[in-house]
């Protein structure tokens, strides 16, 4: 009779443990915009609760995410900048404990998965990236309440509107977006109707040589919008392009003696 039951028994027992188990995820998403930005720059979770976030870094620089206590950014990116030679190693995120969550560091064009669970204490909590020099524009705020704040929808919509104005006989069509083409300086138009654009990212991705590039790029149906481009060529500072017959001429400045720029 015992025998009997006994696997009745076991079967149940595994049953309801494995129910408890299962515990509700909610999953976020978070991106990267040119020029150091989180893409969104706010999130929500409820408190208490487990998180799974997906990190897609969309940029050309490596990133990280770090969740940290209401009010400590700035001593953590202070603290990261100063780990040096072990920064690598510890993906730029210093031990401590008001690191609630974070990423290793994530190389351009990769994703990275964390998971956590929210405190149960509500609040404005922040996350950053703490790569050496992008904490101090790059971060963001998880709000962490019970109820999702009002203004939070309309924050994000705000934040994809882009205004242009332009004569009532004119249309404004975006050429290329800032994902291909972040901080133009200079453009030129080649006669068989190629656009040149100078691209010099120094001021975000700090100084040093190495942060600038002349992009190509073709619409092919003539619809004002780009429809393929390539990296032609790597140079520093472009300030000026003219192409002339099949030469490209640009006008940039070089480094010399001392990392300083030559005319």
């Amino acid at each position: 009779m015992f025998r009997s039951q006994f696997p009745k028994i076991f079967f149940l027992l595994c049953l309801s443990v494995c129910s408890a188990s299962k515990v509700q995820v909610t999953k976020l998403s978070l991106g990267v915009k040119p020029g150091l930005h989180f893409e969104p720059k706010t999130l929500h979770a409820q408190p208490g609760e487990e998180v799974e976030l997906l990190f897609d870094n969309s940029d050309l620089m490596m990133h990280n995410f770090v969740l940290l206590q209401p009010g400590s950014r700035m001593e953590i990116v202070e603290a990261a900048n100063a780990l040096g030679a072990k920064g690598p190693e510890l993906h730029y995120v210093p031990e401590s404990d008001k690191v609630l969550a974070s990423t290793p560091v994530v190389m351009p064009k990769k994703k990275a998965v964390v998971r956590f669970k929210t405190p149960v204490k509500e609040g404005e909590y922040p996350y950053v990236c703490t790569f050496p020099g992008h904490g101090y524009v790059m971060h963001g705020i998880l709000h962490v309440t019970k109820e999702k704040p009002k203004d939070l929808a309309s924050k994000r919509k705000d934040q994809q509107k882009v205004s242009v104005s332009v004569p009532e006989e004119l249309e404004a069509v975006l050429f290329s977006p800032n994902t291909v083409t972040p901080c133009v300086a200079c453009i030129g138009v080649a006669p068989t109707g190629e656009v040149f654009a100078g691209v010099d990212q120094i001021g975000s991705l700090g100084k040093g040589a190495g942060k600038g590039r002349i992009v190509r790029l073709i619409d092919e149906d003539n619809d004002g919008v780009h429809d393929s481009y390539t990296i032609f060529a790597i140079i520093d500072n472009p300030r000026g392009i003219v192409p002339i017959g099949d030469k490209l001429f640009v006008l940039h400045t070089q480094w010399g003696s001392e990392s300083k720029f030559e005319g």
